[in-house]
């Protein structure tokens, strides 16, 4: 069922990050999700990432072990498509050239259009944020193979937790 933006926002009494960040009235619970068991300190990025780093810089997008981290966020975000309704908020200003507060929202209704988001997305070309209204979560695409969720009810997003986990991700508190 498509929603109306009105609904969403109903939803969703923040969307962009910004209002995210400044509402003083309204908070979201947050996780991260990461292909890292833990935080990464400086000195263990530059070691763990720099290959992968390197390889999507040089174009090398065949690369064995970039591909198999990608892999572990794809089955996710196929699931996703698989069991939610995803709404893809827009929130660049293509006449400022940056982000902004101003967002439209599209419901996502075929895999090819999800596919191309999340593919630029881990090749670290442009960055997603979703809504997914049924269990109420905001999903941000992220850098460093690290994504981060944001969300009302703990027990709505039960399944999704479930979902990472099977699919070999991490949660970072």
């Amino acid at each position: 069922m498509v929603k109306k933006t009105e609904e969403l926002k109903r939803i969703f009494p923040a969307i962009s990050l910004s209002e995210i960040e400044s509402s003083s009235s309204f908070r979201y619970e947050k996780l991260n999700i990461s292909i890292f068991q833990d935080w990464l300190s400086e000195e263990e990025a530059t070691i763990l990432l720099k290959p992968l780093t390197k390889t999507k810089f040089n174009n090398k997008f065949n690369d064995l072990q970039f591909n198999l981290e990608c892999k572990k966020f794809i089955k996710l975000y196929e699931w996703i498509f698989e069991n939610y309704d995803i709404y893809f908020v827009d929130t660049y200003d293509f006449d400022r050239g940056k982000n902004s507060d101003i967002y439209k929202i599209y419901k996502i209704e075929n895999v090819q259009h999800f596919r191309g988001l999340y593919e630029k997305s881990l090749n670290d070309i442009e960055k997603f944020q979703l809504l997914l209204p049924e269990i109420e979560l905001i999903y941000f695409s992220g850098y460093d193979f690290t994504d981060t969720i944001m969300f009302n009810n703990k027990e709505l997003i039960h399944s999704i937790i479930e979902e990472l986990k099977a699919n070999n991700l991490h949660l970072l508190y």
